[in-house]
């Protein structure tokens, strides 16, 4: 930056599960970083995933913050990961990193009911379409019957789009 034009940025870590401890931790977070007059902040993310209602909660409160965000994937934003990614306003992804992995799945590890899917369903697409991607990949990240062969995700996988295809898909501003 150049001389009289310094700007704070937050550097906030999304690490482990997704669940109601890390979303009071971002809620303060943000919080904090409001009343620091932070310019920007950067959700570093490594997560396999964890809660829906937690997710979505965590999703609510990057879309709401009135402070630009990024999510800086430096490893893993699967599942519950990838949603609260595709809810920053843009998103950086480390080389080796990953996103999508996203189905909805119980407290015993089952395919979650129809209800649930359809209601993830919308909330990745929508997430997908809030900053201008395609939503096709985020539906694919969720849905097993979506067939992108092209991305390792045929017919009966979910799809995990590696840093540089999240870029050629354009789920990624920069790795």
């Amino acid at each position: 930056f150049a001389e009289g034009d310094e700007k704070l940025v937050y550097f906030v870590p999304v690490e482990q599960e997704v669940e109601r401890g890390l979303e009071a931790f971002l809620r303060r977070s943000l919080t904090e970083a409001e009343s620091e007059g932070a310019d920007h902040v950067v959700f570093e993310i490594n997560t396999p995933g964890g809660l829906v209602n937690a997710a979505g909660n965590i999703a609510k409160l990057l879309r709401e913050s009135a402070i630009p965000t990024t999510a800086y994937i430096t490893k893993d934003a699967l599942s519950a990961g990838a949603y609260i990614s595709l809810n920053s306003d843009q998103i950086v992804m480390a080389p080796g990193s990953r996103m999508g992995a996203a189905a909805v799945i119980d407290q015993q590890g089952n395919t979650a009911d129809d209800k649930a899917v359809s209601a993830w369903l919308a909330d990745m697409k929508a997430s997908a379409e809030l900053n201008g991607r395609d939503p096709l990949y985020a539906l694919a990240m969720a849905d097993p019957d979506i067939d992108l062969p092209e991305y390792g995700a045929g017919k009966g996988e979910l799809l995990t789009l590696t840093a540089s295809q999240a870029i050629e898909v354009g789920y990624a501003e920069a790795i």
